[in-house]
C-alpha cells in the first residue's frame, strides 16, 4: 500500500520521506551545528597552533570558539548570497545572531589570549617586550660609544 503522506508537499516541496542529510527546513544554516562540525574541526585544529600556552584544558574553549567562527561564516555566507535585507527590505534574522556570535568570539578570543591586548594582561608579552627593552638599550650604549669614538678623533 503506497504512503498516503509521501506526495504532501508544502510550498511545493514534499514534507514526507525526506532522504537523510536534507537541508530544506535550513535557512542560514547558522544553527546547523552539525552540517558546521567539518569546519569547526579545522578552525580549531588551527586554533590549537595559535592559542598561546595552549593546554589540553583549554581544548573545550578553543572548540567552543571553533563553532561559533563556524557559525558566523555560515552568517556571513548567506548573507553574501542573499542580502543584508529580506524582500521586504527589513535586516535578515540572521543579522542578530550575527552580532551576537561576533560578540561571542570576540570575547572568547580575548579569553584565550588571541589579541594583543589580552596577551598583555595576561603577561605573555612580558618576555618580548623586555627583550625589546634590551635591544634599544644595547642600541643606545652602541650609539654612544660611536659618539664617544668620533669625538676621539676629532
Amino acid at each position: 500500500m503506497p504512503d498516503p503522506l509521501a506526495n504532501i508537499q508544502v510550498n511545493g516541496l514534499p514534507v514526507a520521506g525526506a532522504e537523510e542529510g536534507n537541508t530544506r527546513a535550513m535557512t542560514h544554516g547558522v544553527r546547523a551545528t552539525l552540517a558546521l562540525q567539518p569546519r569547526t574541526q579545522e578552525l580549531a585544529n588551527y586554533l590549537v597552533e595559535i592559542v598561546p600556552g595552549f593546554a589540553e584544558s583549554d581544548f573545550p574553549s578553543v572548540w567552543t570558539l571553533a563553532g561559533v567562527l563556524a557559525q558566523i561564516e555560515a552568517g556571513r555566507a548567506y548573507i553574501a548570497e542573499h542580502g543584508m535585507l529580506d524582500k521586504k527590505g527589513r535586516p535578515q534574522p540572521v543579522m542578530t545572531t550575527l552580532t551576537t556570535l561576533q560578540n561571542t568570539a570576540h570575547r572568547m578570543t580575548e579569553s584565550l589570549g588571541l589579541t594583543p591586548a589580552s596577551r598583555a594582561k595576561l603577561g605573555l608579552d612580558v618576555a618580548k617586550g623586555q627583550s625589546l627593552a634590551a635591544e634599544m638599550e644595547a642600541a643606545r650604549q652602541a650609539g654612544e660609544r660611536a659618539r664617544a669614538k668620533l669625538e676621539e678623533q676629532s
